[in-house]
């Protein structure tokens, strides 16, 4: 993810007010480029990579949303796992990049109880 996958757009023209929009051209890199271990570009919580649930809740807090808040947006997303999943598989990609696909997203399957599961210990 790059700064460049987002964009702000204005709620009203003229209002001055501005709502983050939806990020865009999210690429999964590691197919191309399977040396890249980065899961991220930019960091978050000091990290590029083996991001946790606490990760993004502290840089939830740091934005000034509310942990309910913020638990609620990590189990909406994790709810569309299959989806998303079933989407690359139904995609146009050769079946050779929607195996590597989901074999990239192998871990994020594991996202509820792993990588955004609570924390352990």
């Amino acid at each position: 993810m790059h700064l460049k996958n987002f964009s702000l757009i204005e709620t009203e023209e003229g209002s001055g007010e501005y709502i983050l929009s939806p990020a865009y051209d999210l690429l999964p890199v590691n197919l191309i480029m399977p040396e890249d271990k980065e899961q991220f570009a930019l960091t978050m919580n000091g990290k590029k990579q083996n991001i946790r649930r606490k990760d993004f809740l502290i840089y939830a807090e740091k934005c000034g949303i509310s942990k309910v808040s913020a638990e609620k947006m990590i189990e909406s997303i994790v709810k569309k796992k299959d989806k998303f999943i079933n989407m690359c598989m139904e995609s146009l990609l050769p079946e050779h990049l929607k195996n590597e696909f989901v074999e990239l997203l192998d871990p994020a399957r594991q996202l509820p109880e792993v990588r955004l599961g609570a924390d352990p210990g």
